[in-house]
């Protein structure tokens, strides 16, 4: 059974911020980071024990834009997933999100 997954708005903002860096490289790549996001975020859902990176956050690349990473926490009794960041690793790690 899948898991349900939900969204923090900074993580919304994440996304759209690479959306938008990608379509203005390259028209179309904004939209193909979006579908990779989605079937990381399908793969999270369907089994979200992936390694924990830190406490009980864990992290999954997303395969087609490898420095991104998917960072969650999975609340086992509400069968839900919460997706808190998708960060660049690329980034000052300063900038990574306070878990």
């Amino acid at each position: 059974m899948a898991y349900n997954t939900d969204i923090d708005p900074r993580a919304l903002a994440d996304i759209q911020e690479a959306m938008d860096y990608y379509e203005d490289k390259v028209t179309g790549l904004g939209d193909k980071f979006k579908e990779a996001f989605d079937k990381t975020l399908k793969h999270i859902a369907l089994n979200p024990f992936y390694q924990i990176i830190y406490k009980d956050y864990r992290g999954l690349i997303i395969k087609e834009f490898p420095l991104y990473q998917v960072i969650f926490y999975i609340h086992e009794q509400k069968q839900t997933v919460y997706v808190d960041a998708v960060f660049l690793a690329i980034q000052d790690p300063v900038k990574k999100p306070n878990l």
